[in-house]
């Protein structure tokens, strides 16, 4: 017959579809449709295990020319609609998987936070109901479930939806200190508590380019060379543009890969810092010509951080120090694998450009 797959990626919204099938002369009325859902498997991004993991659920369904279906949020439906001369399975030996009728669930709420975090950034929180004894998920909380905070920090939402079990929510640090994080619906209720940790920064310096060339793990789309003359009894790493114009998997100033994981704390890094220079008489008629700094992880494999226009370093040198604010990025940064500083103009551009003293920002004190 026909099997339509239907993916909801959103984790909040139900979807409504309308199928139009413009003959069902050929296809059986009676269908099915296989679900997988949050309800069927819920993943604790704290403790790094599921909290519940069961079979996709099936429920039987009547097709027409035109039929309506609701697609739960983040979600894998499959719609299998037979040929007419298929024998089906009966519609009542079609199960879903729910508890049984003369089980009594004992529901609870759980909040899925961290114990101690940094101040620094949001909070990633998420609110469960689920059978004391059977650690199924309760899927028939009806009424919105109220969510509070005391201690330096905002929460939003503050009212939960339990769909399929779950809801999520963010909490915003205001600074250091103990929060306490309170849900309630009539009889249920629970609470966590979350230390918020100010932390301190030390800086590391990564290459100060005194060392030979081969060691930097360094390449471009342009000529590169240790430059003795830009700075006092020191080396700096060069780049050498000839009249061109950067384009697509062209525009490589400086890309440095792989990097010394071992040696690097990179699960604790805030920013990137160095000295960028492009020599006096370099010449590029784009105004708005620029370097970007891109981190790259097995996690996230494009993250800008940072961008310095060429008319601002020309003739001098400009210290950087490109923060990683993106919360996704922060997760990504403990995988970190290379560093690219990419070039971008829409005009030709020749001269030199140099960089020097790259180095990280790393947070202590967690």
């Amino acid at each position: 017959g026909i099997q339509i797959m239907c993916i909801n990626t959103s984790e909040n919204e139900t979807a409504r579809i309308k199928l139009q099938i413009q003959s069902t002369k050929k296809l059986n009325p009676s269908a099915q449709i296989h679900q997988f859902s949050s309800a069927h498997y819920f993943w604790d991004p704290h403790a790094n295990q599921p909290r519940w993991s069961r079979p996709p659920s099936i429920q039987a369904i009547l097709i027409n020319k035109k039929s309506t279906l609701e697609i739960p949020p983040f979600s894998i439906n499959v719609i299998q609609i037979p040929w007419r001369d298929i024998k089906t399975t009966p519609t009542s030996t079609v199960q879903t998987q729910q508890p049984q009728k003369e089980q009594q669930p004992a529901p609870s709420l759980k909040l899925l936070l961290p114990q101690r975090v940094p101040v620094d950034r949001p909070i990633e929180g998420w609110l469960i109901a689920q059978d004391q004894k059977t650690k199924k998920p309760i899927l028939n909380l009806q009424d919105p479930v109220q969510i509070s905070i005391t201690g330096p920090a905002q929460i939003n939402p503050q009212n939960l939806l339990l769909k399929n079990g779950s809801a999520p929510f963010t909490i915003q640090p205001m600074r250091a200190g103990q929060i306490t994080i309170q849900a309630r619906s009539d009889q249920l209720k629970t609470k966590h508590n979350i230390e918020l940790v100010a932390l301190r920064e030390r800086s590391q310096l990564y290459l100060t380019f005194d060392n030979p060339i081969e060691d930097w793990n360094i390449r471009s789309s342009f000529e590169v060379s240790a430059e003795p003359s830009i700075r006092p009894n020191q080396d700096v790493a060069a780049a050498f543009l000839n009249r061109k114009t950067p384009a697509r998997d062209n525009d490589i100033l400086f890309h440095f890969e792989p990097l010394p994981r071992a040696s690097f704390p990179f699960e604790k890094t805030a920013s990137v810092t160095g000295k960028l220079q492009a020599a006096h008489n370099l010449k590029c008629n784009d105004p708005d010509a620029r370097i970007n700094l891109i981190l790259q992880s097995d996690a996230n494999h494009w993250m800008p951080i940072g961008s310095v226009k060429l008319s601002q370093i020309m003739g001098q040198w400009k210290d950087f120090d490109f923060r990683i604010k993106d919360p996704i990025h922060l997760d990504a940064v403990s995988k970190l694998y290379s560093i690219r500083f990419q070039i971008q103009s829409q005009a030709p551009i020749t001269g030199e450009i140099y960089l020097d003293n790259l180095g990280f920002v790393f947070k202590t004190g967690l």
